[in-house]
């Protein structure tokens, strides 16, 4: 065994050599080319545990220690384990959080939940989870409703939840919070629904940025007929893009992009505008827009304003594209598995993915023509008088089919306070020229469409 006197009569040498003290205890003698320092080892499972240097830890105090070691070791308990970090305060879950979700502290999900919990600190102080009454956190809900709306603190609420619920599962933590179901005054009243962008405003959009090289115009243009989300656009990396034979876009996770749940990973086929758009972009780099990829926000304000200026400070935004998307699907009575799965609303995995057909059929579609309802109205003389239904189409789809109602029709006419009638007899019949005649109809810009009618 050592002794404090034979430990200080140890001399390095060229190579590290180990002195033997007892029940797994060694000294370690560097060799003369890492300076030749004495370092307490414990032989541990093939390897040995640093515990500490000579002189700074004594022999009596290593010696103390390794009988614990022991202990634990005949305990069945593992000493060397990594403890946890003691979880004392609600800021202190975060960095847990983050490694239970295997994600960076800097990406833009640990972000929202850091600022969501700073809102609830700034609050109510910083401390253990469930500190917090109820009490204390109905008059936080109030305090911040002075500020956002009932939906972005249901969106804080839930995220600092999902924080306290995860690391309190995974930690083994007993105590109990009251996060759950926090109630919120008036709750939903207050949302405001969304504007849909309006035949016209979709011509002007798509005119201004048809063939253009800037970026924000690009991401907008991927936006107008995929339905994808801003982020999903930014988040593209250039192998997403596949512009053979049936165009389309594959939306997955990515080291910049995480989906906001599984059901947005799909394929999204190409077209009209979008098609145009990727048809412009500069694939050779890895992330398509590399100058947003780490700023998705400031990308969707970017594209926010440059709508507003292309249709002025009451346009719609830029999340506008995605309903406005499911109004023209509807309208050309997509089915409601289609609409969802192009939106990333699946509800089954079988939906979750497409094969090249299903992509055909997604982008037929999406280029659908409109049907437009000849509603039939009172008698005028020996005809029946018909008008056009309004609806919103989108102006670039190639052909308009009006379909008629009334079982059999053999003689009608299409009456419109600005159109001449039309006189329509059975079977389709195409009648030149009367494209012009719809341009008149309020929220219709059908220039030089050939105007197909089905008796």
């Amino acid at each position: 065994m050592l002794t404090d006197r034979k430990i200080k009569s140890l001399k390095p040498t060229e190579k590290a050599k180990w002195v033997s003290d007892y029940a797994g205890l060694y000294l370690r003698i560097g060799p003369i080319s890492e300076g030749g320092g004495k370092t307490w080892r414990f032989r541990f499972k093939n390897t040995s545990k640093s515990l500490g240097k000579y002189p700074e830890v004594e022999l009596a105090e290593v010696r103390d220690l390794v009988r614990e070691i022991r202990k634990q070791l005949a305990k069945g308990l593992d000493p060397f384990q990594k403890k946890h970090k003691e979880l004392e305060v609600a800021s202190d879950f975060i960095e847990p959080y983050a490694k239970l979700k295997g994600l960076d502290l800097k990406s833009k999900e640990i972000q929202t939940v850091t600022r969501n919990i700073n809102y609830l600190i700034n609050e109510l102080g910083d401390r253990p989870p469930h500190d917090y009454s109820k009490i204390e956190i109905n008059s936080f809900v109030s305090a911040r409703l002075l500020d956002v709306s009932t939906g972005s603190i249901r969106r804080e609420l839930n995220s600092i939840c999902a924080v306290f619920n995860l690391v309190y599962e995974e930690h083994e933590i007993d105590h109990f919070h009251r996060f759950r179901k926090i109630h919120i005054p008036r709750e939903g009243e207050d949302k405001v629904e969304r504007d849909d962008f309006t035949p016209d405003q979709l011509e002007v959009i798509r005119e201004i940025i048809k063939g253009s090289e800037n970026k924000v115009e690009q991401i907008i243009g991927l936006l107008i007929d995929t339905g994808m989300r801003s982020s999903e656009a930014v988040g593209l990396a250039s192998a997403d893009v596949h512009l053979g034979r049936i165009p389309h876009i594959v939306l997955h996770k990515n080291t910049f992009r995480r989906l906001k749940t599984k059901n947005s990973q799909r394929k999204i086929p190409l077209v009209g505008s979008s098609l145009d758009a990727a048809n412009n972009l500069d694939l050779k780099d890895e992330w398509v827009f590399s100058n947003y990829i780490h700023n998705i926000d400031s990308a969707n304000a970017s594209v926010n304003n440059r709508l507003k200026r292309i249709l002025g400070p009451e346009s719609p935004t830029s999340h506008s594209f995605r309903h406005t998307l499911a109004t023209r699907l509807r309208s050309v009575e997509c089915p409601e598995y289609m609409r969802k799965e192009l939106g990333g609303w699946a509800s089954s995995v079988s939906e979750m993915y497409g094969t090249p057909t299903d992509q055909k059929c997604m982008a037929l579609r999406l280029t659908s023509p409109i049907k437009l309802n000849i509603l039939r109205s009172p008698w005028i003389g020996l005809l029946r008088s018909y008008k056009i239904q309004a609806c919103s189409v989108a102006p670039y789809f190639s052909k308009i089919f009006m379909q008629q109602n009334a079982a059999h029709i053999s003689t009608g006419s299409i009456t419109h306070p600005t159109m001449p009638g039309i006189l329509c007899s059975q079977g389709p019949k195409t009648f030149p020229g009367a494209a012009s005649r719809f341009n008149d109809v309020p929220g219709m810009n059908m220039a030089s469409v050939p105007i197909s009618v089905f008796s």
